[in-house]
């Protein structure tokens, strides 16, 4: 064998070789390897001293926080957030690497959900039939939809899932009846024009029947006021 040479860096490695010579018709053929690599860390030709460096392992920083939540479909997932650590210590010499992930995914917390926000009610509408049963609604604008699995905004809270946009309810239920107008009784006698009201007279009546159904309404004055005579010297 020859002289060992390193096989190069600090792998600790050396390499050595030999040669074969011819052998006659009567002799045994060379056996074996002409070349071997084997790892020699106390000769210092295949591992030289600034290779001995003290082994370290491999340490993780700190994680990051938590960023804020991703939003995801509305409907079906709360969303995601992620944080992340980088290598703070690298694997030196015969130290052990870094094990485990440079980052994770968990899902946002329910108390990160966030309801869809609305505007305050309006005002209900007219009833859309004086009788017969009708129906009013009202209405609020979204401000803020849902997010991160929050209670979205629905179409209708009676019929719909969600918090309600718009709200219906049943008004004039009573059932509708043939056409009644109005009825005034007659005019009280003139009330007035002495000691205690020199100036003026009043008379007055009263409505015996409300208008029912799409009878004419009582539009009538239910009261007179009058002057009283002068009286001349």
């Amino acid at each position: 064998w020859g002289d060992w040479s390193p096989a190069g860096g600090c792998s600790g490695l050396c390499t050595r070789r030999r040669t074969t010579s011819e052998n006659n018709e009567c002799g045994s053929p060379c056996a074996g390897p002409t070349e071997e690599t084997v790892a020699r860390h106390d000769d210092p030709l295949c591992y030289p001293e600034h290779c001995k460096v003290k082994a370290k392992d491999c340490e993780w920083a700190d994680w990051t926080e938590w960023t804020a939540c991703q939003k995801g479909c509305t409907h079906c997932m709360l969303g995601q957030s992620t944080r992340e650590r980088t290598i703070a210590v690298k694997q030196v010499g015969g130290g052990r690497p870094c094990s485990g992930a440079w980052n994770e995914t968990r899902p946002c917390q329910l108390s990160d959900a966030k309801d869809c926000e609305m505007t305050s009610w309006g005002g209900w509408t007219a009833c859309s039939q004086s009788c017969g049963a009708g129906w009013k609604f009202r209405v609020r604008r979204v401000l803020h939809e849902a997010k991160w699995g929050g209670k979205p905004c629905g179409a209708d809270g009676a019929y719909g899932e969600g918090i309600p946009i718009r709200q219906t309810h049943a008004c004039n239920v009573q059932a509708c009846t043939a056409p009644v107008p109005c009825t005034l009784d007659t005019w009280s006698e003139w009330q007035g024009c002495n000691e205690g009201s020199k100036y003026q007279k009043i008379r007055t009546r009263e409505v015996l029947m409300p208008a029912l159904g799409e009878g004419a309404h009582c539009n009538h004055p239910l009261q007179e006021i009058r002057g009283c005579p002068i009286e001349r010297a």
